[in-house]
């Protein structure tokens, strides 16, 4: 999550990326870590005029207001599946053959500013056939079945054109 929102800020500040950084410790100036969503929104809960940033399926469920953060286009968004969504369409045609892509502060009206894919690091040479097999098999799984489960848990499924590439894309690993 570090990560995602220190790209994004990066992305607006020129000052931010210098100072803090893109990283997945990034060097705050103030606020605490947490490593569990749950416990970052109790902690922002209790504290008048805190802001914490967390999964859309953990704030949603908090209680605690969420704010509409202003996008590419100068819009201000709130996060929801379809404006989650939106992200990986505008930035398909970006996408590199391994999708590695940054979908922060993507371009289109509608679209959430500060949204990732959630990553499966794969090797590209196999080591060991049978871990291979096993890998590619889950893979499949998760990219048929396992987007009805992910939906289920709050996670925005893949635009079918983006999940067909994915799925050719497991098809062809060995």
């Amino acid at each position: 999550m570090n990560y995602i929102f220190s790209d994004f800020l990066s992305k607006l500040s020129p000052e931010f990326r210098a100072k803090v950084g893109k990283d997945v410790s990034p060097k705050w100036p103030v606020g605490a870590a947490f490593s569990r969503c749950q416990d970052l929104l109790a902690s922002a809960a209790k504290m008048s005029g805190a802001i914490g940033y967390a999964e859309l399926r953990c704030g949603e469920g908090s209680g605690l207001p969420i704010a509409r953060i202003r996008n590419a286009a100068g819009e201000f968004v709130k996060p929801s599946t379809k404006s989650i969504s939106d992200v990986a369409l505008a930035m398909e045609s970006k996408m590199t053959d391994d999708f590695r892509a940054s979908l922060t502060n993507a371009p289109g009206k509608e679209s959430y500013p500060i949204v990732s894919f959630t990553w499966f690091y794969v090797p590209v040479h196999r080591q060991d056939l049978q871990r291979s097999h096993a890998v590619k098999e889950y893979l499949s799984w998760v990219y048929a079945s396992g987007q009805e489960i992910a939906q289920a848990q709050g996670y925005v499924a893949l635009p079918p054109s983006v999940l067909q590439k994915v799925r050719a894309t497991v098809a062809s690993l060995q």
